[in-house]
């Protein structure tokens, strides 16, 4: 099996791997703001075999739709503990 390859198996099973995780506002070319993420990692065992592994994704719609949600569970559990009524949740499948 080539090096590589065993530098990502370990890395899948997360052993002697220094991972790094950061988000951060970014400027794309087109001059529209975004947010990134960097996820970097050290994966290796010996000084000579360590290589890193970096990634940037565009977070941005993904951290919008996660604010969303947060304002929509917000809101839906006020609306919840203060209604004087029981309330039940109905699906296309049933009673939830």
């Amino acid at each position: 099996m080539s090096a590589r390859i065993e530098d990502l198996n370990r890395f899948k099973k997360g052993r002697n791997v220094c991972a790094y995780s950061q988000d951060f506002p970014c400027r794309r070319k087109d001059g529209r703001d975004i947010l990134c993420r960097l996820s970097a990692a050290v994966i290796g065992d010996h000084l000579e075999d360590k290589k890193i592994v970096a990634l940037y994704q565009d977070i941005t719609e993904k951290k919008k739709a996660e604010e969303e949600l947060q304002k929509d569970k917000e809101k839906f559990s006020v609306l919840l503990e203060n209604v004087p009524f029981g309330v039940a949740l109905i699906e296309k499948k049933g009673v939830s």
